[in-house]
């Protein structure tokens, strides 16, 4: 038997073929010089196959109207919403290189991304191997890393595709076909017709225009906003060894001249006393785990990393096999505590980790401080929440940072609530 295994980027499909087939694993080019063929033996539902490893690189079709429609003047722009669309193949080379690898096949296994895209572009795949081989087994490999542990498994527990899901991507597809194809038209002639030097096309997009409405919302808000002075008494203490600042009870005041009379008072010849002191315990909680909205935040705050670098360089990661899948909505696990202790065991083992020592402690009994992840809100069903996979010891400059927040992220989702104790000390001044 032979099973053909399709993966989402030429990057990926290198990774998955060098884990599943080690030293065993040959690669040779295919029919599109940026997609590699790569060949090892492997044993799937108990028999020895000969596993056919290749890649697409994102969506392999796309959607359009008739021919006869592409003229502006000729076609009312309404016409757009009833006239037929069809999908038509991007990547001639790709969809040869899956033909000719189709044809000697015995099974397709897609191993897209899990999420709707993924279920999308694997109907796409098979649409294109079918029309050469329609004997072939149709199979689905469900993962959220490129590691040896997720990989196999996935390799065990093959099933189906989901095509409702497909077909969900296929309507929002044309829904923004025509939408966007209509009013891009529609709004192009508009402002032709009243301004002058307009060449290009204004592009309308279902996705673009919302997005922008929030970004001229924000832009006006700066531009109304008055800023107004303020003022502030800031009082510290430092001695031996600790340094305590007050925050004062009014917060600020507007009055230039009241909060410098207040100020002189202060520097007057007086003494502090400690009028009250109250102590009280307080907890932090711990995190939920990391889902890519949350890891966008923590990126900027931390990092001053931008959205799409953090996606970029996370993407990286994942493709090399320390992270797992970046883009999901999930934040809780499913895992179970052993499992959980196993990743957290990656990152006690590697001293390059500068918190290796933490997540040793977490992993000691006698410390008890593993406490299982805080159960979120949402769950894709597609993956996991973000998480190291593999120790990133080798790793150096914005990844080494990024791996370093996701790692850190999830020793504090798998930790005990922080607790401390809160002291304040209320002081006044008293003037002789």
């Amino acid at each position: 038997m032979v099973y053909l295994n399709v993966a989402e980027k030429p990057s990926v499909a290198r990774e998955m073929s060098r884990t599943l087939g080690g030293r065993s694993c040959q690669s040779r080019p295919g029919v599109s010089q940026y997609n590699q063929v790569y060949e090892f033996r492997a044993r799937v539902a108990g028999a020895e196959v000969q596993m056919v490893v290749t890649s697409v690189s994102g969506h392999l079709m796309e959607l359009e109207f008739p021919a006869e429609t592409k003229n502006w003047r000729a076609t009312s722009d309404a016409v757009l919403f009833d006239q037929p669309v069809r999908k038509i193949v991007k990547d001639a080379a790709i969809e040869k290189n899956l033909m000719q690898e189709a044809r000697n096949a015995t099974h397709l296994v897609c191993w897209l991304d899990c999420d709707r895209e993924g279920e999308n572009i694997s109907y796409e795949v098979i649409q294109v191997c079918l029309s050469v081989n329609p004997r072939l087994r149709v199979l689905r490999a469900r993962f959220s890393s490129l590691t040896q542990r997720d990989l196999q498994g996935a390799l065990n527990t093959l099933g189906a595709p989901d095509e409702k899901s497909s077909l969900a991507v296929d309507a929002r597809q044309e829904i923004d076909l025509r939408i966007g194809s209509v009013f891009t038209r529609w709004q192009t002639k508009l402002l032709r017709e009243r301004f002058q030097g307009i060449q290009k096309i204004v592009s309308y997009g279902p996705c673009q225009f919302p997005t922008l409405g929030f970004v001229v919302s924000r832009y006006w808000e700066h531009k109304g906003f008055t800023p107004e002075q303020f003022h502030f008494i800031s009082l510290e203490h430092k001695t031996d060894g600790s340094f305590v600042k007050f925050k004062w009870a009014r917060d600020r005041i507007y009055d230039l001249t009241s909060a410098a009379l207040m100020y002189q008072r202060c520097c007057e010849d007086g003494q502090l006393k400690i009028k009250k002191v109250t102590r009280k315990s307080k907890s932090k909680w711990r995190p939920v785990p990391l889902a890519t909205v949350e890891l966008q935040k923590l990126a900027a705050r931390h990092l001053r990393f931008g959205s799409e670098k953090t996606m970029r360089i996370a993407e990286t990661l994942y493709q090399e096999t320390v992270l797992s899948y970046p883009r999901t909505e999930t934040d809780l696990f499913t895992m179970t505590d052993g499992e959980l202790q196993n990743l957290i065991k990656i990152q006690a083992t590697d001293d390059n980790h500068t918190w290796a020592p933490y997540a040793s402690n977490l992993l000691n009994p006698a410390a008890n401080k593993y406490q299982r992840p805080r159960v979120g809100r949402h769950d894709d069903k597609a993956h996991p929440p973000i998480h190291p996979t593999k120790s990133g010891g080798h790793l150096t400059g914005d990844k080494k940072l990024l791996y370093e927040l996701v790692s850190r992220h999830f020793l504090a989702c798998c930790s005990k609530d922080a607790l401390a104790d809160e002291v304040c000390l209320i002081p006044f001044l008293v003037f002789f």
